[in-house]
């Protein structure tokens, strides 16, 4: 049926009508949608795409299973999990990383080299009280490396200096996000969908967004693209008074999202894109207290693809200054990974040849775009 049937089936309408769509939403009045595009000089989209390739080069060595300073890295890096209560979007086929900025070490007179501690930058789901991104096995929120400082510097001033609305000295970047979305088959042999579930990245209450927000409620998120193409898709949402079931399952009055099919469309990200997704569109706006969500998806099942979100985090973590690691894991027991060889119903051996083979094809994917490993 041609490339764009999965992509009809998924949103109901094909990609001339999204583009439409997406035209005619950033022209609505009072509340035009916001997020879009970013269209850069030639001379700086080169420029972009050198950072975005040494960033993903610096990812790939991670998740091939070894870090520049030569440590194994843990099995969340070399295996796509995800955790129970992690609501958002962690899928089967994509791998995350969390690279954070340092802050400051902190002061203990008594502390030795080995014990010495440093708060570094985070990003979680909401608040970061169920979820945290960080390496679940190995507790590692990994420090920058050149590639991401100078990825961030872009950002900040080739991008937000040119929005007055983020030209203050607490909208800076300071927190890199990396997925890996390639490819996978279950234990059936099928290919599973690489697809992210829709959400917003902040969590809200009574119509207002938390102050305890891991993301600085009101700052954007840049997302740059290096590899095969994938779709980035939006919904919109109203919020009806009604019945609905709470955490218990019991019905109760109050407050119901409804989407708008109509108002649903996509994008297209393509190798060296960068997109912005504006802080607006998730806030509950006009008498409907309207809102939109996002999710990601590509349809080409042998489709490999890195994704780089920058975010402005105001919520940070203590790590061990010489290992990385969590000062005070969440997770210690690290029982909520879920993709690993018992719960895939293989044997030690199998599961590193399966492991060995999603490797091997996402590295000849991405020597396609210069991605070196």
């Amino acid at each position: 049926m041609g490339l764009t049937s999965p992509v009809i089936q998924h949103y109901g309408i094909s990609i001339s009508n999204s583009h439409k769509r997406f035209s005619r939403a950033k022209k609505d009045k009072p509340f035009p949608f916001a997020s879009n595009r970013i269209t850069l000089p030639d001379k700086q989209k080169k420029e972009w795409n050198r950072i975005l390739t040494a960033c993903a080069s610096h990812a790939m060595q991670f998740y091939c299973g070894g870090d520049p300073s030569g440590e194994t890295v843990a099995r969340i890096i070399k295996a796509p999990c995800y955790q129970n209560y992690n609501p958002a979007a962690l899928s089967r086929p994509a791998t995350d990383m969390y690279f954070g900025m340092d802050i400051k070490a902190t002061i203990d007179k008594e502390a030795t080299e080995a014990t010495r501690t440093i708060l570094r930058t985070a990003y979680a789901m909401g608040s970061g009280s169920m979820s945290l991104g960080y390496d679940q096995r190995g507790f590692k929120i990994y420090p920058w490396s050149e590639p991401f400082a100078a990825l961030v510097a872009f950002a900040n001033d080739q991008i937000l200096e040119t929005h007055p609305e983020w030209g203050q000295k607490e909208y800076r970047f300071n927190h890199v996000s990396c997925k890996i979305y390639h490819k996978f088959e279950n234990s059936h042999g099928q290919c599973q969908a690489k697809r992210i579930r829709q959400h917003r990245d902040l969590e809200f209450s009574n119509f207002k967004p938390k102050v305890n927000n891991s993301q600085l409620p009101g700052s954007p998120v840049i997302i740059g693209t290096v590899g095969d193409r994938k779709f980035l898709g939006f919904r919109n949402y109203r919020s009806i008074w009604g019945t609905k079931k709470n955490r218990k399952g019991e019905k109760v009055e109050g407050w119901v999202e409804q989407e708008i099919p109509s108002r649903r469309f996509f994008i297209e990200q393509k190798n060296g894109s960068c997109f912005l997704l504006h802080p607006h569109d998730e806030f509950y706006r006009s008498h409907q207290k309207a809102f939109w969500k996002h999710e990601s998806w590509m349809q080409d099942p042998n489709g490999v693809c890195i994704s780089f979100m920058l975010r402005v985090v105001q919520k940070t973590a203590k790590l061990n200054e010489q290992s990385d690691k969590l000062a005070t894991p969440s997770n210690p027991s690290g029982k909520d990974v879920l993709f690993d060889a018992a719960h895939q119903n293989l044997d030690p051996a199998t599961f590193e040849r399966k492991w060995g083979d999603i490797i091997n094809h996402t590295q000849n994917r991405m020597k396609i775009y210069n991605v070196k490993f």
